[in-house]
């Protein structure tokens, strides 16, 4: 065993896995935020099979730029030559579970599988992640969930907020005096049996008023989420 040191890091190289593909926290004084997306539910298993084939098209694009077009298509996309053995290789797993990886890869649309005939190959593209998946849950302090953001900044689920209701007082009659403050004087109608006169106070008509609450998060949808710019975790 041993520490890793400055020097050991800029030396190591590594399989680069999405960030996406896992939960991220930001903290802030109302809370925190959860950035999560459906990549999470991918298995261990899954994201390190994408990291070790992301891997092997970034060699591809190095031999493609060295006058090797054998794993570029003619759209000029990457593609990769793997039998269920050769994968089996590669990720150091029997055939069912690498059956079941290319599966799971291939059901979030992280793999894309081409036959090409008879005793040939299929071909691989591994696809690019999906930034637009993500979502900023925004918790409180005490961990309650208060809304969730998707990557266009649609509010998909927020929680309402408990206003009290003031009661509002009772007239004489016994009903509420809706819609006139307390002192309000109801009309007054006075007849005699010869000449009805009536006379009337003008009331004044109000609102409740309740003032805006404090955003519950001081952090913006832009920086929540920051299109298209989804780094891998490397050094």
């Amino acid at each position: 065993m041993a520490d890793i040191t400055i020097d050991q890091l800029a030396t190591q190289t590594f399989y680069q896995i999405p960030e996406i593909f896992f939960t991220r926290i930001q903290h802030n004084e109302n809370g925190y935020v959860k950035l999560t997306s459906s990549y999470t539910g991918l298995s261990s298993d899954a994201k390190l099979a994408y990291g070790a084939l992301y891997n092997r098209c970034k060699l591809s694009i190095s031999s493609f730029h060295k006058g090797n077009r054998d794993y570029v298509d003619e759209n000029g996309a990457v593609f990769l030559i793997f039998t269920v053995s050769d994968l089996m290789l590669l990720l150091d797993k029997g055939k069912m579970k690498v059956t079941k990886i290319k599966k799971e890869l291939q059901e979030h649309g992280l793999l894309r599988e081409v036959r090409q005939g008879l005793n040939k190959p299929n071909r691989l593209y591994l696809q690019l992640v999906d930034a637009n998946l993500e979502i900023a849950e925004h918790y409180s302090i005490d961990g309650e969930l208060l809304k969730r953001i998707d990557a266009f900044g649609k509010v998909l689920y927020e929680k309402e907020c408990d206003i009290e209701k003031t009661p509002k007082p009772l007239g004489n009659s016994g009903s509420p005096q809706n819609g006139r403050p307390q002192n309000g004087l109801q009309n007054v109608h006075k007849t005699d049996g010869i000449n009805t006169e009536r006379s009337q106070t003008e009331s004044s008509y109000d609102t409740n008023r309740y003032e805006n609450e404090s955003p519950l998060s001081d952090l913006s949808i832009s920086e929540a989420f920051k299109m298209g710019q989804h780094g891998f975790l490397s050094p």
